[in-house]
């Protein structure tokens, strides 16, 4: 295969250049290009910088006729996205607790609950890196658990140590 020369190769992209700004031109411009003045010397005359009060009409000779004619409310695109609306307020009532409420005695509840109570084993990965499922988090040997450390983890079972005192969880089998 023959190399291309590199004066091509420049040819080619400035070639490239022109053809992408005859499109671009020829979109915005619809086509027609301005008058040329055929005195000797050329008048520049500074024309307005307008704003463009419509976004769209740049794109409006893009745009198929079903699309212009549509009448398209876009304040939805620019609301905020982590605020509910009222429709999602009404399908999904808040659930936050404010204070002094059965929440606080609930944490209480569970605080006084053991260990092996308060936390559930969904699962255990075994390998060179073991983890185990607990709650709902992957937990790496050595990880702190309420106070307790994870120190071994088995195929069914995992054992967490606080204070020379032993806690084992263990894997609970489905329920059908």
């Amino acid at each position: 295969m023959k190399a291309v020369p590199r004066r091509s190769k420049v040819a080619g992209g400035a070639l490239g250049i022109v053809i992408c700004l005859w499109v671009v031109d020829s979109m915005w411009g619809n086509g027609t290009p301005d008058s040329a003045s055929a005195s000797s010397a050329p008048t520049v005359t500074p024309s307005p910088v307008s704003e463009p009060t419509d976004l769209a009409e740049p794109l409006r000779p893009l745009a198929p006729p079903s699309v212009l004619n549509a009448d398209l409310e876009l304040d939805w695109l620019r609301r905020d996205l982590f605020v509910a609306t009222t429709v999602m307020e009404a399908a999904y009532p808040s659930t936050d607790a404010g204070p002094g409420d059965d929440t606080e005695a609930e944490r209480n509840r569970q605080a006084a609950l053991p260990f092996e109570q308060r936390h559930e084993l969904q699962g255990v990965l075994t390998g060179r890196n073991p983890f185990a499922v607990i709650d709902g988090s992957l937990v790496s040997p050595g990880a702190e658990v309420d106070g307790f450390v994870l120190i071994e983890i088995h195929r069914d079972r995992v054992v967490f140590q606080r204070d020379g005192s032993r806690v084992l969880l263990s894997v609970r089998p489905p329920s059908h």
